[in-house]
Formats: C-alpha cells, sequence, structure tokens
C-alpha cells in the first residue's frame, strides 16, 4: 500500500471530522441556486465549509512580487534561476492530480497581490485557468488577496488619485507595509479604497471562478490622515455625549488622535482606550461590508483571512478583536509561531487559536512557522518551515485532534506531552484521539481509562497515518475498564466499539 493510499484510508475513518474526505459542493453550489432569506444565507454560510477541509497554501502570491520583492519572501527566493519552472509546476495539471491523490480539497492561489487589477490580469488569467483544473478534481480555489499594500510604481499609473487613499503617520507621510517603501498602505476609512475592494471581489466571482477569497494581513495600524482625524473626533462625539466624567473634558470636539501604545502592558490613558475601540470598531465595519458584498454576489463564497492572531497580546493596536472579525468568516488562518513540538520541557500548541475558534465560530487554519515562540515570519523564513516529516504529521495531526471538540469520556495515563481528546461517533463507537507532542521520540506505553459510559464496549482498534490498525485488549480492573497502549509515533485514533 503506498503511503497516499494508506493516508486516505485512515482520514475516511475519522468521518465527521473537518479535515477530509466529505463532498466539497453542496447542492445550491454546485446548481447556482441563491438562498434568498437571511436564515438561508446564514445556512448556506456555515454549510460551504461545514464538511472536511485539508487545504494547501498552493501559489501564495505572482512571481512579480518574488522578483520585486527580492531576497526571500515567504520562502521563495525570488532572485532564484528557477522561480518560472517552480511557478509553473504550481499550475499544472499534475501537480494538481498529486495534491488530489494526498487528500487535498482547498487551495489558496494568488489572485490580488496590489499591484492593480489591470497590471495582475495576465496571472489572475493563470489562476482562472488554476480553478478549472482544480475544480476537475474535487479542489476548490481560494483567491490570495492582499488588504494591507499597493504597489505604487504600478498602482498609481492605473488608479492616479489612490495617492489620498494611502495611510499616513503623524508627519503625513505615506505608511509602508514592513519597511518595504514600495508598499504603501491603504486606509480603510477611505470610501475609493473599499470600493475598489469590491472590483477586486466582483472580478474574483464572476471572471476568474474563485470559491472564495483569503484576506490576508487583515488587520491596520494607526491611521493619521485628516480623514481618519475626522472619523475619530465625529466617533467619540457621539459615542460619549457627557465626557466629563469619563475624560475629565467637557467637550471632545478638540480631541486628536493618541499615538500607539509602546508596549502591550496596560492601557490607563482613557482616550487611548477609547482609540483602540474605535479602531476595532472601524476594522470590523471595514471587513463586515466586504464580507456582505461577497456573499451578496454568490452567498456561498468562503471567506477567508488572516490576521496575524494569536501571535502576542495588545492585538487591538492592529485594530483586531477576534470575535468582530471572525463572525464574518469561514475561517480565519492562525499564522505564528507555535509550530507544535517540545521545548525546554513546555508543550508548544496552537490550542489558543483553536479553543478561539470554536468558541467564537470560525475554523481556524493553522500555519505555523518552526522555532518556537518567538519565531515569526520574516524574510528568513526558509529556515522556519518544517525541517522534518515529524513536523508536518504534528502540525496535520494537532488540527484533526483540536477540533473533535467531543465530550472527555476517558483519562490518560503515561505521558505527559500527549494530548487526548473524545467524541462519540454516529456508529455510536468512541473515538479518542491521542497526539504525541515530543515525537519524533515515541510516546508510551500509555493506558487509557474510559468512562462508565464505554466500560462494557469489547474492542480496541489503534489507527495511525501508516496505516497499521492492531487489535487491543480491554481489561478490567474492579470497576474500571483500560487499554494498553504499547507506543505512539506521532499521532493515532482509538477507536472503542
Amino acid at each position: 500500500m503506498t503511503e497516499p493510499i494508506a493516508r486516505r484510508r485512515f482520514l475516511s475513518h475519522i468521518g465527521s471530522l473537518p479535515l477530509l474526505g466529505t463532498s466539497l459542493m453542496s447542492a445550491d453550489w454546485a446548481c447556482g441556486a441563491a438562498p434568498r432569506s437571511t436564515a438561508e444565507m446564514a445556512d448556506a454560510q456555515r454549510r460551504v465549509t461545514d464538511g472536511a477541509l485539508y487545504w494547501a497554501w498552493w501559489g501564495w502570491e505572482p512571481w512579480e512580487h518574488h522578483r520585486r520583492a527580492g531576497g526571500t519572501t515567504g520562502a521563495v527566493d525570488g532572485s532564484s534561476h528557477w522561480l518560472h519552472q517552480w511557478y509553473a509546476r504550481l499550475h499544472s495539471e499534475e501537480l494538481v492530480e498529486q495534491m488530489a491523490k494526498a487528500g487535498v480539497n482547498m487551495a489558496v492561489n494568488h489572485f490580488f497581490k496590489g499591484f492593480g487589477l489591470e497590471h495582475e490580469r495576465t496571472e489572475q488569467e493563470r489562476t482562472a485557468q488554476l480553478v478549472q483544473l482544480a475544480h476537475k478534481h474535487g479542489i476548490r480555489v481560494i483567491g490570495y488577496c492582499q488588504l494591507r499594500s499597493l504597489y505604487y510604481e504600478t498602482f498609481m499609473l492605473e488608479e492616479p488619485s489612490a495617492e489620498n487613499w494611502i495611510q499616513r503617520d503623524p508627519f503625513g507621510r505615506p505608511i509602508v507595509w514592513n519597511k518595504q517603501y514600495f508598499r504603501w498602505t491603504p486606509c480603510i476609512n477611505c470610501r475609493e479604497f473599499r470600493d475598489y475592494q469590491k472590483r477586486v471581489v466582483r472580478v474574483g466571482l464572476e471572471e476568474t471562478g474563485l470559491d472564495g477569497f483569503n484576506f490576508d494581513n487583515c488587520m491596520s495600524l494607526p491611521c493619521y490622515c485628516p480623514r481618519c482625524e475626522k472619523a475619530f473626533r465625529r466617533w467619540m462625539v457621539e459615542r460619549y455625549p457627557e465626557p466629563r466624567d469619563l475624560f475629565g473634558l467637557g467637550t471632545l470636539e478638540g480631541v486628536r488622535q493618541p499615538p500607539a501604545p509602546a508596549s502591550d502592558a496596560r492601557v490607563e490613558d482613557p482616550l487611548t482606550r477609547a482609540w483602540l475601540r474605535w479602531r476595532c470598531e472601524n476594522l470590523e465595519d471595514f471587513a463586515g461590508e466586504i464580507a456582505r458584498y461577497a456573499r451578496s454576489l454568490r452567498p456561498e463564497t468562503i471567506l477567508m483571512a488572516n490576521p496575524g492572531y494569536p501571535t502576542r497580546a495588545g492585538m487591538a493596536v492592529k485594530g483586531l478583536w477576534p470575535v468582530n472579525i471572525g463572525q464574518h468568516l469561514n475561517l480565519m488562518i492562525a499564522e505564528n509561531s507555535a509550530s507544535p513540538e517540545v521545548l525546554d520541557d513546555k508543550v508548544i500548541s496552537q490550542i489558543r487559536a483553536y479553543r478561539h475558534g470554536i468558541a467564537i465560530g470560525y475554523r481556524p487554519a493553522s500555519t505555523t512557522w518552526a522555532g518556537g515562540v518567538g519565531r515569526e515570519a520574516s524574510s528568513e523564513a526558509s529556515s522556519a518551515l518544517p525541517q522534518s516529516p515529524y513536523t508536518v504529521k504534528l502540525q496535520v495531526a494537532e488540527a484533526v485532534d483540536r477540533v473533535a471538540e467531543g465530550r472527555l469520556t476517558a483519562r490518560l495515563y503515561g505521558s505527559t506531552y500527549v494530548a487526548m481528546s473524545a467524541f462519540q461517533t454516529k456508529e455510536n463507537q468512541l473515538a479518542v484521539h491521542l497526539l504525541n507532542y515530543a515525537a519524533p521520540k515515541a510516546a508510551g506505553p500509555l493506558r487509557l481509562e474510559l468512562g462508565r459510559t464505554w466500560s462494557t464496549r469489547t474492542s480496541a482498534r489503534l489507527m495511525t497515518p501508516e496505516g497499521a490498525n492492531p487489535q487491543l485488549t480491554l481489561a478490567r480492573q474492579g470497576d474500571r475498564t483500560t487499554v494498553e497502549i504499547p507506543s505512539l509515533d506521532v499521532y493515532g485514533i482509538l477507536v472503542i466499539g
């Protein structure tokens, strides 16, 4: 048995878990029927990613971005001689078939990077061709859409007035993305920029055939342009009609935006606290407007975003409150340095990302960088990519384990670094997910003690991605039922029947 077949068979047994193995397209999406009522639209939004998902980055950004940025971005060497050869392979049917056989059913591919719709037309047509190939093999395609940078060298030629769309620092200078002088950051309070983003969405859905969008860098640093100063002052006056008791001021007509907090420590200044709230509401208003427009064109549009959450405390400085943004999304990318591992006897995991997503109502999509806490995505990202098969296995296994959402009906003994979650399947079996964060060091022996609900069961089978399915023995110890697991490599599902 080849490894892909073994992996697919293993994942097919997961059944109700949202990773692999279910139909990609609902009947409504396939036949083009548009839900009409608010309830139907909400149901369409939920169902479109309600099944099993196994996603891949694919061609995250257009090749022009790598050439213009130079160096290494997103672990791709923009000056390499093999760039075009690699890029062509990303759009080939050979790779689509290979990824489909591996179980991938959703891909994020380049669509709008900020060069301008006309400049990016050729590569968007290339994405449209990939969409057709991907749909042929049962893979949905999400279009990458950059929200926080415009390449002024080309964008201003297409939209000469766009210089007025740009964020400004307190001294009136254009704010740039990540110290790259040629990438200007647009202001989310600019009506013209919002309307342009809607054009991008329409082109993606109606001309390119995308199944949805991934809005990268869905956050907003402080902007001190006249437009934002006026909007903040108006919000303050309307929000706090009697400000003296809160702010010690008889009127808020003369306030201006404060400087951003220098640290993530507690904010004492009441005006700064109000400003942070305003900025979070601002980003939610922007994201909500774009989301509603996309779903007005196609209710089952998949909306995904990358706000760089969770990475650190103080995300409100970037205008981000996850509840505000998450309510508009199907999926939220958790891009950070919490690559699952055991580091200095501490378990590093994405548990916060998964639990927050479950609580808020979106599905987290983990894309971590190796190296432990404190290591962020950077121009040195190639060294932060997974360096071994175990790292990849742990990331995928953690995604399965964290979304099980079941009741805890068992206790695990024998290892500090093995995580466990359990849920009842539709077949009235107990599926216990076991994840060894200390891999490649095997864990075991492990002992699982079952709750009373399962004490009369008679069979236990351990399934692993490698295809091993050994039958294990259930033993009675007084009024308790236990099962011994000799060894666990990275991940396994213990099925109690």
